[in-house]
C-alpha cells in the first residue's frame, strides 16, 4: 500500500513513486542530450506547462540536486560524470509529485567522493519528507542513510528493525556474517562468532515468520535453511 491505499501501477502511481538505479550511463541514450529525460517527463505529466515555466522548474530541480544548470543542461551523457548523471535522474524524479524514491545500488558505480555527495543529497531529501528505499550490499553506506534496515537472504527477510539495533546487536547468523565481512581499521579480521541458541525458537511457538526480540527488532529462525518452521 501507499499512504494506506492499494498500489495500482499506472500513471498516477509513477507520478509519486520513482526509481533511480545502479548504472546511470545505461539510463541515457547517447545520441540525445542528457536533459532529454526532463522533456520526457514534461510530455507525459506536464504537457500544459509553458516553456518558460518548465525551464524554471527544471533549473530548480537541478539546483536542488546540487548541480549548476549552466554546466549540465544541454550536454550529452559522455560529457558528464557518473555522479552528475545520477543526480540528474534524481532531479528528473523531483519534477513529479514524488513521495517515494527507490534507490537501487545508486552509489556502487560512483567513486568514493561522489558517493558521499549522492548520499548526503538523499539525506537532505529525506529531511524534506521524501521516503527513500535504499537497496545496497554496502553495509557501511546503509548505516549512514537508513533509519530502518531489512536484511534479505535468498529473497526472504531474516532480520529487520531499527538500524542501530540490527547492526549493533545482530541476532541472525546471516546478518552477523555480513557484518563480520566489513573491514575495520586497526582491527583483526575475524569470522562471526556462532550463536548458541535461536531466539525464534527460544520464544516458544511464534505465530509469525519473525520474532520480535525487542521493540522494533525482529529475527527469523537461526537454523535457516534447515529449519522448516519458518517460510524463510
Amino acid at each position: 500500500t501507499l499512504d494506506g491505499r492499494p498500489v495500482r501501477p499506472g500513471k498516477d502511481f509513477y507520478r509519486r513513486v520513482q526509481g533511480v538505479f545502479q548504472d546511470p550511463f545505461s539510463c541515457y541514450n547517447p545520441v540525445f542530450r542528457a536533459d532529454r529525460v526532463f522533456d520526457l517527463i514534461r510530455r507525459a505529466y506536464h504537457p500544459g506547462v509553458s516553456d518558460k515555466e518548465w525551464a524554471g522548474r527544471v533549473e530548480k530541480a537541478v539546483r536542488d540536486v546540487r548541480l549548476d544548470p549552466g554546466q549540465v543542461l544541454g550536454r550529452y551523457p559522455h560529457q558528464l560524470s557518473g555522479g552528475q548523471l545520477q543526480r540528474l535522474l534524481i532531479a528528473r524524479a523531483l519534477l513529479l509529485d514524488l513521495s517515494f524514491l527507490v534507490a537501487d545500488e545508486i552509489t556502487s558505480m560512483l567513486d568514493a567522493s561522489t558517493r558521499i555527495d549522492v548520499l548526503n543529497l538523499l539525506a537532505v531529501l529525506k529531511e524534506r519528507g521524501l521516503g527513500v528505499l535504499y537497496i545496497t550490499h554496502d553495509l557501511a553506506l546503509g548505516t549512514y542513510l537508513a533509519e530502518k534496515t531489512v536484511v534479505l537472504r535468498r529473497g526472504r527477510v531474516v532480520e529487520r528493525g531499527d538500524t542501530q539495533k540490527v547492526f549493533g546487536n545482530p541476532l541472525h547468523p546471516y546478518t552477523r556474517t555480513l557484518l563480520a565481512a566489513v573491514p575495520r581499521l586497526n582491527t583483526p579480521w575475524t569470522e562471526a562468532e556462532p550463536l548458541e541458541g535461536c531466539a525464534f525458537h527460544e520464544a516458544g511457538s511464534p505465530d509469525t515468520d519473525l520474532y520480535e526480540t525487542e521493540p522494533d527488532h525482529f529475527v527469523a529462525c537461526a537454523q535457516l535453511p534447515d529449519c522448516g518452521r519458518t517460510s524463510a
